[in-house]
This record gives structure tokens, sequence and C-alpha cells, in this order.
């Protein structure tokens, strides 16, 4: 996405910021339901991994995410004078 027309990227920007949201939010419900079932996948070099994967899913998600005024902001300084 960060090399996409801008035209042409908007929604889907918007959308690359909200699925690593949803990722996140459904895996720690889904990990909350296992119970004592899940208590491998938090500790020892299971644990790292899992660790590891949030925060590199949520540092894909906030740099996907439209820039602040949004991405009409950047066509318009996009376009040649």
């Amino acid at each position: 996405m960060p090399i996409t027309l801008l035209n042409e990227s908007g929604s889907a920007r918007q959308r690359g910021t909200a699925g690593p949201l949803v990722d996140l939010a459904v895996s720690r419900k889904t990990e909350a339901g296992m119970g004592i079932a899940a208590e491998p996948m938090r500790q020892g070099r299971a644990g790292h991994h899992l660790r590891a994967a949030r925060a590199l899913t949520a540092v894909g998600g906030l740099v996907g995410r439209p820039p602040p005024g949004g991405v009409e902001r950047l066509r318009r300084s996009a376009e040649p004078a």
C-alpha cells in the first residue's frame, strides 16, 4: 500500500487498519475462551513468538493507516499546481 497511487488506495488503507485491529481482538477472545488449554501459548518460546506476532500486527496496522486529515488531503497535495 505505501507505493499505491493515493487516488486508488483510500478504502484499502482504511481496511488495512481495521484488519489488524479485528485480528488482535478475535485472537484475544479466542485465547480467553480456551482457558487452561491456552496456557502453553503464554509461556516460553511460544509465548515469546505470540507476543512478537501481536506487536508486529499492531505496528503493521499503524503503518497502513490513513494519514491525519485523511487520504483526500494527500490527494490534493499530490496534484500538480
